[in-house]
């Protein structure tokens, strides 16, 4: 059955301004962010219902920092008052990485799914409304591959008894922008695993909290993926850096993903080309595979262009305990010879 929305949050996401607007420091923004993006979902989607993205993230309207090309998006946001939700994901029978995250108002992930039905409750997620991210593999450089992942998608199906409604502060937009620029500068000094920074709430602690909130909102913790950030020197920004990426010890795959200082993937001449994994970069002849940021021409091999003040992000899905115990340590970029 269908709910109506409340006449408060009609004018919510009409942009109304009502009362005064909440202040945002870092004593609420983890918050703020997280009703931010939920807002933006409920804008182009019902509540308690889940939105496709159909093809790879368009670049021109990239609704999350720090997204990728390496999986199709699917989310939705969900009432939790409004009793318990059911998601039930497909086996892919291929194998490809399918899963389903449910993050908290909070910021904190409550639960990773695969194939098969769940179930989680408001106890289970802690806070009035839940946020899930499916993530499905999809080449994105081939259009089969993208259409196989839409059948995928269209098998994913929720439950829940009412639709519930979706009412959240005013936060005034300036000191929410400013808290988070402020938090980008602290996270571009914290090199390594981003994924330690992401997970349940007893796996992390506040100030990385924090910070993730505004590096990468929605990371998925390092047990479902590890993440490996990277920048270059001071005075190397316009050089061209390379990867070499050996023997990556994961269950699902691997990609390498090149942001601006934003945090955004920027279009360029070669188009799509903002990141590569394994699925479609191109191995050496020994099994390895040299990634090159910057410097690319037409007849470079595994290359992506580097934007102004840029940095990368290595993904290492489904990672195995090489990687959770530091017996694989991710390589960092250097100047090509």
């Amino acid at each position: 059955m269908k709910i109506m929305f409340s006449v408060a949050t009609s004018l919510l996401l009409c942009g109304t301004v009502y009362a005064q607007s909440v202040f945002v420091g870092p004593h609420n923004f983890v918050r703020a962010e997280s009703d931010r993006y939920m807002n933006d979902l409920i804008a182009r989607n019902e509540l308690g219902s889940i939105l496709h993205q159909r093809q790879p993230t368009d670049l021109e309207n990239q609704t999350v920092i720090r997204m990728n090309l390496d999986t199709l998006y699917s989310s939705g946001v969900f009432d939790m008052d409004a009793g318990a939700v059911t998601i039930s994901l497909p086996e892919a029978p291929d194998g490809r990485y399918v899963s389903a995250q449910v993050l908290s108002q909070d910021s904190y992930t409550i639960d990773i799914y695969h194939e098969g039905s769940h179930t989680f409750n408001i106890d289970d997620v802690g806070t009035r409304y839940a946020v899930v991210i499916i993530r499905i593999f999809a080449n994105s450089s081939d259009a089969d591959d993208i259409a196989y992942a839409n059948e995928l998608q269209d098998l994913v199906s929720t439950e829940q008894d009412s639709q519930g409604e979706f009412i959240i502060p005013d936060y005034d937009t300036e000191s929410l922008n400013a808290t988070r620029l402020s938090l980008l500068r602290l996270g571009a000094l914290s090199r390594g695993n981003l994924g330690l920074f992401a997970g349940k709430r007893n796996e992390i602690d506040p100030v990385a909290q924090l910070i993730v909130s505004a590096t990468g909102w929605g990371a998925l913790p390092r047990s479902e993926a590890a993440y490996f950030g990277g920048s270059p020197l001071p005075g190397n920004e316009n050089k061209p850096h390379e990867l070499i990426l050996v023997d990556v010890p994961v269950n699902a795959f691997w990609s390498v993903t090149v942001y601006n200082a934003r945090g955004f993937m920027v279009p360029n001449a070669f188009v799509g080309v903002n990141a590569l994994n394994s699925a479609n970069a191109t191995p050496r002849e020994d099994g390895s595979y040299r990634i090159q940021l910057g410097g690319c021409s037409e007849t470079s091999v595994n290359c992506i262009p580097a934007p102004e003040g840029w940095n990368y992000v290595i993904r290492a899905y489904q990672p195995t305990e090489a990687i959770s115990s530091g017996d694989w340590q991710a390589p960092t970029a250097t100047l090509t010879e």
